[in-house]
């Protein structure tokens, strides 16, 4: 069955797999800064639209009518906060949670808060695991390329963390280049982020 493209949905479906896409991304991160209920607080956060992880962002691989790749990204002139979305559907104990995750992890956040007013941010990018390796991947980004061009970005970037060089390889092979590596966030053991950037 032939992998199709298509820009999400404000239905639960949709939310549930940009919820998986910001997770796998984030490589538990959500889970980090919400504890247990992480997927749900995301899937219900995604819903409402007007902020940087609203499901308005997102591009879909589907193969018949199952997910199976994740794409998110906007420019920066789109990206409006989403923390009160997220408090909405996680709770105020659950916010303060997160932001002393932030707090712990100052060197991480202000990186992956950085951007010049040029960019178009590929924020997530994920594809399920049986479905690696076919493809998907290299089709997402390319879509990531045409919502970027026509945004009128002058060129896209991203974040990948500093031990995954399987991700920044692909991300190589498509044209991309360390521009920058965060200091490493001691409180959180030690992580960082390259951010990678390719001129359009």
């Amino acid at each position: 069955m032939p992998v199709t493209l298509r820009r999400a949905t404000q239905t639960a479906g949709d939310a549930d797999a940009l919820a998986w896409g910001l997770g796998e991304a984030g490589d538990g991160l959500f889970r980090i800064m919400f504890g247990s209920r992480w997927f749900r607080i995301l899937a219900a956060a995604v819903r409402e639209p007007g902020h940087e992880l609203s499901l308005e962002h997102t591009t879909l691989a589907v193969e018949g009518e199952a997910v199976v790749g994740v794409l998110h990204g906007l420019h920066r002139r789109d990206m409006a906060d989403p923390d009160a979305a997220l408090q909405r559907a996680a709770g105020l104990h659950r916010m303060l949670r997160a932001a002393l995750v932030e707090a712990a992890g100052r060197p991480l956040f202000r990186a992956l808060d950085a951007h010049d007013s040029g960019d178009w941010y590929l924020q997530a990018i994920a594809v399920r695991p049986p479905r690696r390796g076919a493809g998907i991947g290299s089709a997402l980004l390319d879509a990531a390329f045409d919502r970027a061009r026509s945004s009128g970005a002058a060129r896209i970037t991203l974040d990948v963390d500093v031990a995954n060089t399987r991700a920044r390889q692909l991300y190589e092979r498509h044209g991309f280049a360390v521009v920058a590596t965060s200091r490493p966030a001691l409180l959180l053991g030690g992580e960082r982020v390259h951010r990678m950037a390719r001129e359009l």
